[in-house]
């Protein structure tokens, strides 16, 4: 059986409830962001990473030499 609190909530106890609150709504954001930030990082990286590809097969194509 839940108790329900006898005493009314003071406005410390608010103000500590929405402080927890926010801070694990602050974080989750920090997260998801953080995540989204590793994901652009990630695809950069394999942009380069074909775009250095499509370079050195044209240059071979070409009969030339890409220099690194």
């Amino acid at each position: 059986m839940v108790r329900i609190r006898e005493c009314p909530l003071t406005a410390f106890d608010i103000k500590s409830e929405l402080c927890e609150l926010d801070y694990h709504v602050i974080k989750s954001v920090a997260e998801q962001r953080l995540d989204l930030a590793e994901e652009v990082v990630a695809a950069s990286v394999g942009a380069v990473e074909v775009s250095m590809t499509v370079l050195v097969m044209t240059d071979l194509a070409h009969g030339t030499r890409v220099s690194s």
